[in-house]
């Protein structure tokens, strides 16, 4: 008799435990993997440069509405880049980190250089090639690429009978300027140093040579 009570006893406290912490779970938020964020289009900001396989220099951007063209080097100061994202769509910007100006179309389909980038003209996708080349198609309604003759001058938009190079770049990733040494100096600084005593260094062993052979 005692047995029956009190198994029954047990079978209902069991049965009460299991509600009470299926209630408390579903107050629970979702396992999200880690907190990972499930949107991966979050708005971005990316420095580079951008090398073109046309004519074998770095994109400009200047001040003047047509300064802009691709003969650029490595350590030109124009030649650093912001990668903005501009929605969830997966549109860029492309701005200059020196001057602060957009790179843009007209309406005729030529690159030029605007103060702010809100217009769709100054608004791009970017699209990798076979060789992981990166083109850049103007958000607009027309298909419109950005590309820059072998001799650094821009092109209109439409491709025509221009090689595909002429429209594909190469990304550099600028990392250096998030990388600050000691005492707040950045990795340049220190590079600017190091060139520095380099150069000392070859003018002395210049004149130890030429002592040596008077």
């Amino acid at each position: 008799m005692h047995s029956g009570v009190n198994s029954r006893l047990f079978a209902l406290l069991l049965s009460m435990l299991l509600f009470v912490g299926t209630e408390s779970m579903s107050g629970l938020p979702p396992f999200s993997h880690g907190n990972l964020p499930t949107d991966l289009t979050e708005p971005f900001v990316r420095s580079y440069r951008l090398y073109s396989r046309c004519s074998s220099r770095y994109l400009t951007i200047r001040f003047r509405r047509r300064d802009v063209n691709a003969r650029g080097t490595d350590r030109s100061k124009y030649a650093k880049l912001l990668l903005e994202s501009v929605d969830h769509d997966g549109l860029i910007r492309i701005k200059s980190e020196t001057t602060g100006r957009y790179l843009c179309f007209n309406f005729r389909g030529k690159l030029i250089v605007r103060h702010h980038g809100d217009s769709i003209q100054c608004k791009f996708r970017e699209e990798i090639t076979k060789e992981n080349y990166t083109k850049f198609r103007s958000a607009a309604p027309a298909v419109w690429y950005v590309g820059f003759r072998s001799n650094g001058k821009p092109v209109k938009g439409y491709k025509g009978n221009r090689p595909e190079k002429c429209y594909q770049f190469l990304k550099k990733e600028d990392t250096k300027r998030f990388q600050p040494g000691p005492d707040g100096l950045k990795i340049q600084d220190f590079e600017a140093i190091l060139r520095r005593r380099g150069h000392r260094l070859r003018r002395r062993n210049k004149s130890a040579r030429v002592r040596s052979r008077g």
